[in-house]
This record gives C-alpha cells, sequence and structure tokens, in this order.
C-alpha cells in the first residue's frame, strides 16, 4: 500500500515512488527442437520486466513468436543424428526468418526421445551452439531429454532436465 503524502511520511512517499521503477528489456529467442520425428526452429521476442520494487521482481510481460519454421522429418545416419542436414534446416530457416545469429539474446536446443539416445546426440548440442551463441549445456546422465540454454542477460538462470 502506498504511503499518503504528508508532512510526517514524505519523505517514505519518496522512496516508495522511487522502487517502483520498472525497467523492461526485449530479448530475440530461438528454439531448437529436435525430436524422435521431427525438427523445427521458432523465433521469439519475449520482453522481461524488471521491478526494482522492495522484492525485486522478472517476469516475461509479453511474448510473440515471430517466425515458426516448416516441420522437418529428423534427420539421421544410421545410429546417428545427420549434423550436416541439421545445420542446413538451421541455415535456410534463419534465412527464411531473415535473422542473422548474431541477433540472437537468448535459446535453447532441445533433444527429446530417441533422438537424445543417439550417439553423437551430446556432440550435436554442442555443435549447434553457433545457432544461440555459447549456451550452457547440462547433459543429465540417465535423463533422455539434453537441453542446451544460452543467455545474455545477468541474472537468467540454466534449465536442466
Amino acid at each position: 500500500m502506498r504511503p499518503a503524502v504528508g508532512e510526517d511520511n514524505f519523505a517514505m512517499a519518496d522512496l516508495y515512488i522511487f522502487l517502483e521503477v520498472k525497467m523492461r528489456k526485449n530479448l530475440l529467442s530461438v528454439g531448437i527442437d529436435l525430436g524422435t520425428t521431427t525438427t523445427q526452429v521458432v523465433f521469439s521476442r519475449i520482453w522481461l520486466e524488471y521491478s526494482s520494487a522492495m522484492i525485486p521482481e522478472v517476469k516475461i510481460a509479453k511474448k510473440e513468436i515471430i517466425y515458426s519454421s516448416k516441420i522437418y522429418f529428423t534427420p539421421f545416419i544410421g545410429q546417428n543424428i545427420d549434423l550436416s542436414k541439421i545445420k542446413d534446416i538451421l541455415e535456410t530457416e534463419y534465412a527464411n526468418a531473415q535473422i542473422d545469429k548474431k541477433q540472437i539474446t537468448t535459446g535453447a536446443v532441445i533433444i527429446t526421445g530417441e533422438t537424445a539416445r543417439r550417439k553423437n546426440a551430446e556432440e550435436v548440442l554442442h555443435a549447434l551452439a553457433e545457432f544461440a551463441g555459447n549456451f550452457e549445456l547440462n547433459p543429465v546422465k540417465g535423463v533422455f531429454e539434453k537441453v542446451g540454454l544460452k543467455s545474455n542477460i545477468k541474472g537468467l538462470s540454466r534449465i536442466v532436465l
């Protein structure tokens, strides 16, 4: 509750107004999903709102999908993910979306299901970093999903599945 402005509590009201400051940050995000059967790329714009009230808060104020690729069959060569074809798909979809890799602020590569069990799944996860910057990789033994998350925003944390 906002304090009343009066002779005795003028300083407190000023402090309250000062602490209500909000800032917004606009992020360009990419999601790269390599599934058991299909692969897709989605670009979105995310607006974060930072509140510097008594208890600091960061929340997603707005989100918008700006481009969603067509759905591809996930390419394989024997027991491996076909990294070359995946890179071709990503290059094509970045061009279709008219987005340069350097514009990406945050992103994730998600490898799920049987694709995550492929011999080269972790290698593919590392190799795809060039499409979302130097994101953090979190392979977890015994878990079938592998996620890589990258962020250039100080204070955002990693995702581990």
